[in-house]
């Protein structure tokens, strides 16, 4: 009888010793999930930053040369304006001078 219970408690512990092993097994496996999750999320946020660093620097550019093309559009009207300013002040002294010579 003794030894029959011996034997019982002998079985118990190689259970309990295996059961401890695919425990230890279980939770290596949970954390090695866990590392490779993190990696992958790790990556993943190293990507969309990156993609964001870019949709942001090409945003830049957009606007910097939008700016560009308005500053270089605001020259040239300036520059029309300007002009046609100094043929209308031309014309209005040549018509004055004439004017002014016919009334004389």
């Amino acid at each position: 009888m003794f030894v029959r219970r011996f034997l019982q408690i002998e079985k118990g512990f190689k259970i309990v010793e295996l059961l401890s092993f695919f425990f230890n097994l279980t939770s290596f496996i949970i954390e090695l999930t866990d590392y490779s999750v993190s990696i992958v999320n790790d990556v993943r946020r190293g990507f969309f930053n990156m993609v964001r660093t870019v949709r942001l620097e090409l945003n830049s550019e957009f606007i910097n040369s939008f700016c560009e093309v308005t500053k270089l559009l605001l020259d040239i009207s300036s520059f029309l304006i300007l002009q046609w300013e100094n043929s209308f002040l031309d014309w209005s002294k040549c018509f004055l001078t004439d004017f002014n010579e016919v009334s004389l």
